[in-house]
């Protein structure tokens, strides 16, 4: 019986670094996922900006000449 429990003891122990490694490697990959979704976000922050900028040009350039023309 006491060889049994040991050998229990020792596999729950190496499932529990198994369990421990697999976490780490989780929260691992977490983290560079939420740091892409960063940096993606930023990207597409900075495009949203210049494409705004760029219709409101427009529609500036737009709304001058048409007060020219009447």
């Amino acid at each position: 019986m006491k060889a049994l429990e040991t050998g229990l003891r020792s596999e729950i122990k190496q499932i529990d670094l198994k369990i421990e490694q697999v976490r780490a490697d989780l929260t691992r990959d977490m983290k560079d996922l939420e740091t892409s979704l960063k940096r993606d976000m930023k990207d597409l922050e900075y495009r949203m900006t210049i494409k705004l900028g760029a219709m409101m040009v427009v529609a500036v350039g737009s709304v001058a000449a048409f007060v020219k023309l009447l």
